[in-house]
């Protein structure tokens, strides 16, 4: 059943309807409300009151299809409501609270349904008053003069209300409010904690761990970042298929696949930082699993289409050889269909080459113009934003308007991104839920008429319905309001605060709006997003040496002292105020033992004694010399100054030479992998094993003659390396 037609039930009374509903869509609800409190606790008083609104009123709704955004509308109400007044302390739902049978027998099931028909009709029979004041002491247990506080009420009136309330409730329903309503909230730090197990269950090939999490959390086959219905407000960007199949459990691939799981996983689904993100079945198969090589294949044929044979189409696009690809396509029509390991067809290719000519030859031989590769991206997508995963605006006006004459679909995010507002029209009238509806490629319209400036359509969009904190690629809250801030559209930015943007979503690496208004020097987006409850992170302070900031924040909120350390340090300081910054951090509590990765390369490039006192507290020098000497180099001035920092790591902090990381690959492997020839000299000099017992795919020689570092692999062969096939 559709849940327009749900709705129509619960407008004639059907709590059944309704409480379908409820199920439906909590989860949505709770992450928006969380997005816009940034507190677990208080997005759930907001989400239970936001559906026990609903039930009064959802007879006014006029148009069905319109709930999701009048769902949306009434959350946000009650977050408002509640962001404006006082916060009191609270006690997680868990605390208190035996969680019943997650199977219950179906006598046990109908009871609980007609529990909640029951909850819900006798929750009805109270006024508004009655209601707050019983949700929040008899189903959470505050404290009445907190409730009171809460309320702006006296304490007395509190006791009225709930005495009254008493009166129109038994006891048995009271029970079942505390059942029914706890229930009804899910935990989304036990969520979370299950996402985290189910990533190690993959990387583990516990197949039958892994069977029993999807089961919970279905959303997450491809990733929890490839999903509306996963709601936790991070990034986790990888998927189960990438993490069973890179570490070899066939079983577990079979059993993904089987459950149609995406056979481009998200980890190689877009360019990255690096143009060779399609060889990922090339490093599976060096690493001995065949077998899985040819699961995933027969995978790619059956969604995307056969797989590039060996004359291989693909380069000759690639490379702009129009004569060879005449030839190829001569004696094959069909090579026009063939996809390579990520699901692109020889037009992707060349619309990513802007070879308008290669483009025309191809679709005089039929190639198909709306073939969507594993990233979900067309063509036309490609003429918009190219290849790479994080959007870059790369349009090409000529190309798209050939795939246009030759059928390619004209789509809402196209009409968006290229500014036509009447096309834009067009599709609304033909379906107003496009305009809250994600293209398969994970981007959404509002976002993309955000990021070119067009305010109107911005403007167009949100009157009918487009959530600017709706999930889409790289960020779990929407990426319209940081384009805006980034980019510096003022109006674009007000506008999506109008219409409820929060300011806090962060875009995978690149920092919420917060930050981008702030990196990009618009400082009337800046204001503007402090006064709608933006705050900025800690540590871009930090990284602004900042210290008189911080003391204050850390004064109020010593909790924080986690958050201080910055990902990288800006130029105008000086290591002294760094030192204190880190002092006055750990004093209150910081410690480093978790603390990312990147940002501790950071600091032992710009400020290594300020690594020294974090190395006091918990900070692992293993960890930045792994980064270090494997970086692909485009993080550093050069690599003299990566050396530098690799001899201070060993020497000064004592870091093994011979540690490891995650894959197997020690320090000298990525400074093999990645041709940084004095740091693998340097590493061999201080006792760097060339054999480590790793596997022959992680071995320093095997990389570094893989990667055509000839010079780094005849260092090794003097230490005593021997080649060998993996």
């Amino acid at each position: 059943m559709t849940f327009a037609e749900l709705v129509q039930k619960s407008q004639h009374g059907d709590i059944e309807a309704y409480g379908a509903l409820v199920e439906r869509f909590q989860k949505m609800a709770f992450g928006y409300a969380y997005h816009l409190l940034g507190d677990f606790h208080l997005a759930q008083d907001a989400t239970q009151d936001a559906f026990l609104d609903g039930l009064r009123h959802v007879a006014a709704i006029r148009e069905p299809i319109a709930f999701p955004v009048w769902l949306r509308r009434v959350v946000f109400k009650h977050c408002d409501r509640l962001s404006r007044r006082k916060r009191f302390a609270t006690v997680p739902l868990e605390e208190g609270l035996t969680v019943p049978d997650k199977t219950p027998l179906a006598d046990e099931k109908l009871e609980q349904e007609e529990m909640q028909r029951l909850l819900f009709a006798a929750l009805d029979v109270l006024t508004d008053e009655e209601r707050a004041v019983t949700l929040l002491f008899a189903v959470h247990r505050y404290p009445q003069q907190d409730i009171g506080v809460f309320l702006e009420i006296p304490v007395t009136t509190v006791k009225n209300r709930f005495r009254s309330a008493r009166r129109k409730l038994s006891e048995r329903v009271m029970d079942m409010a505390k059942y029914v309503i706890q229930n009804k909230t899910p935990s989304i730090h036990e969520q979370y904690t299950e996402i985290q197990e189910l990533a190690e269950a993959c990387r583990k090939g516990d197949v039958a761990r892994t069977t029993n999490l999807l089961e919970k959390h279905p959303e997450t086959l491809d990733g929890p970042d490839r999903d509306e219905r996963f709601p936790y407000p991070g990034s986790c960007l990888w998927s189960p298929l990438y993490l069973a199949a890179i570490n070899g459990h066939e079983l577990l691939v079979r059993m993904l696949l089987d459950r149609d799981a995406n056979p481009v996983p998200y980890e190689v689904a877009a360019q990255y930082h690096h143009l060779t993100y399609t060889d990922w079945l090339d490093t599976i198969e060096e690493r001995g699993y065949r077998g899985i090589v040819d699961r995933i294949a027969v995978a790619l044929r059956q969604r995307y289409g056969p797989p590039v044979d060996a004359e291989n189409l693909h380069r000759s696009v690639r490379e702009g050889d129009i004569e060879r690809a005449r030839t190829l396509l001569r004696e094959n029509p069909k090579r026009t269909e063939q996809v390579d390991a990520v699901g692109n067809t020889p037009l992707h290719w060349a619309v990513a080459a802007s070879n308008a000519d290669m483009a025309h030859l191809l679709l005089e031989h039929g190639s198909p113009v709306d073939a969507r590769n594993g990233d979900g991206r067309t063509p036309a997508v490609v003429a918009l934003f190219g290849l790479h995963r994080y959007w870059r605006y790369e349009e090409k006006p000529e190309l798209l308007d050939l795939l246009l004459k030759h059928g390619a679909a004209y789509t809402p995010l196209i009409a968006a991104t290229v500014g036509d507002i009447d096309g834009l029209r067009t599709c609304l009238r033909e379906d107003v839920s496009c305009a809250n509806r994600p293209d398969p490629c994970y981007r959404r319209p509002l976002s993309a008429a955000a990021g070119k400036g067009y305010t109107e359509i911005v403007r167009l969009l949100l009157e009918q319905g487009a959530d600017p904190n709706a999930k889409e690629a790289v960020c779990q809250g929407g990426y319209s309001l940081h384009e805006a801030a980034w980019k510096g559209y003022t109006e674009i930015a007000r506008l999506l605060l109008e219409y409820g943007a929060a300011p806090g979503h962060w875009v995978d690496s690149s920092g919420d709006a917060m930050f981008a208004a702030y990196h990009r020097g618009h400082a009337d987006i800046l204001r503007m997003l402090y006064a709608h409850g933006g705050t900025m992170e800690l540590q871009v302070y930090a990284a602004s040496h900042r210290i008189d900031v911080i003391a204050e924040v850390l004064r109020l909120q010593p909790s924080k002292a986690d958050e201080v350390l910055p990902y990288g340090w800006n130029d105008g300081g000086s290591e002294e105020l760094a030192l204190d910054i880190m002092r006055l951090a750990i004093r209150y509590g910081a410690r480093f033992e978790k603390a990312n990765g990147w940002n501790l390369r950071w600091t032992v490039v710009k400020y290594p004694q300020v690594f020294r006192l974090l190395q006091a507290h918990g900070a692992d020098p293993d960890v930045p010399l792994l980064g270090i000497s494997g970086d692909m180099g485009r993080r550093y001035a050069d690599e003299a100054e990566q050396r530098r920092a690799v001899v201070f790591l060993v020497e000064e902090c004592g870091a093994d030479v011979n540690c490891r990381d995650k894959e197997e690959l020690t320090p000298l492997a990525g400074a093999a992998r990645q041709g940084h020839e004095s740091i693998a000299a340097y590493l061999l000099e201080k006792g760097a094993n060339p054999v480590p017992d790793v596997a022959s795919w992680a071995k320093p020689l095997y990389l570094a003659e893989k990667h055509g570092h000839a010079a780094i692999a005849g260092m090794l062969r003097q230490n005593g390396a021997v080649g060998e096939n993996p």
